[in-house]
């Protein structure tokens, strides 16, 4: 089970980006800074919505740089201002999905990029235990 944070204003939207990822995605919604932080830690991929943000997804791709340089951050949105996804990709944007034009792909990044996530993971893990056996 991949645990993603959807960060957005609207616990609605929830629903619809579990249809759209299907099965196997643990999706918690916050929307609160300190929620957000608490959350890093726990979750393989941060998904913004930018719909329901606007320029406040600039603090979320932030905080999620500032806990890991490792972690993805995904936003999606429909008619978002070109100026904020620029200034979001600057910060660390992974990748932003327009709703509008075509969403049908978001499965599969989202499962690609999870599971690079999980390879880098598996081997500092294996780098760690190495070094650890070799003291």
């Amino acid at each position: 089970m991949v645990n993603i944070l959807f960060v957005t204003h609207e616990e609605k939207r929830k629903d619809f980006l579990g249809n759209i990822l299907g099965p196997g995605y643990f999706i918690v919604t916050c929307d609160g800074e300190k929620k957000i932080e608490g959350l890093l830690p726990l979750v393989d991929l941060v998904i913004v919505d930018f719909s329901s943000l606007g320029w406040e997804s600039l603090k979320v791709i932030s905080l999620a740089r500032k806990s890991s340089h490792l972690i993805d951050v995904f936003g999606i949105g429909k008619e978002v201002n070109k100026e904020i996804i620029k200034a979001a990709q600057e910060r660390g944007l992974s990748e932003y999905i327009d709703v509008d034009k075509d969403i049908s792909f978001l499965p599969k990044l989202v499962k690609d990029k999870v599971e690079k996530q999980i390879l880098i993971s598996k081997i500092e893990e294996k780098k760690i235990s190495e070094n650890l056996s070799l003291s």
